[in-house]
């Protein structure tokens, strides 16, 4: 049961606009707590439709609604990947908000950190996709490996 409050609460939350097929974000704006929830946020991971997510972002997921993510602070409802298109010096700065919250990728790379393969930094997935590496364990987690090789030690024989 949710108990009404005796002051407003004023939050920010990502914005999402489902269109035909796929949500897209917005910008963050002003959502209005009048109830209990303590100013949560709302998203739809990758596998989420149309009717998936509450008030577009504002306050918490439906309950039962298995392909949306909420969480409890400020414009936290959102992913963001290091975006790279392996033009140009790499910049782990260069970042980008994702439609969904869900995984980042990048590209496998030698020991010498040279990519291989065509895919970039980016939103999404691997999927079956050959030479890419995915992640899902917090914003910005598809960086460039400081050093791609593992360590190892020659062995001499006499």
């Amino acid at each position: 049961m949710l108990l009404l409050r005796t002051e407003e609460v004023r939050f920010n939350c990502f914005q999402y606009t489902w269109n035909t097929d796929a949500f897209t974000i917005g910008a963050a704006a002003a959502c209005t707590d009048y109830y209990d929830f303590k100013g949560y946020c709302n998203g739809p991971t990758s596998a989420a439709g149309e009717n998936d997510i509450s008030a577009g972002g504002c306050g918490p997921c439906a309950e039962g609604a298995a392909n949306c993510e909420e969480c409890n602070s400020a414009e936290c409802n959102v992913r963001t990947c290091i975006s790279y298109d392996g033009d140009g010096a790499y910049d782990a700065a260069n970042t980008v908000n994702c439609n969904v919250i869900g995984k980042c990728m990048r590209p496998s790379y030698t020991k010498d950190l040279v990519k291989v393969g065509s895919v970039n930094h980016a939103c999404g997935a691997c999927g079956e996709t050959e030479n890419c590496r995915d992640c899902d364990d917090g914003d910005n987690c598809n960086t460039q490996p400081d050093d791609a090789g593992e360590d190892f030690e020659c062995k001499q024989y006499l």
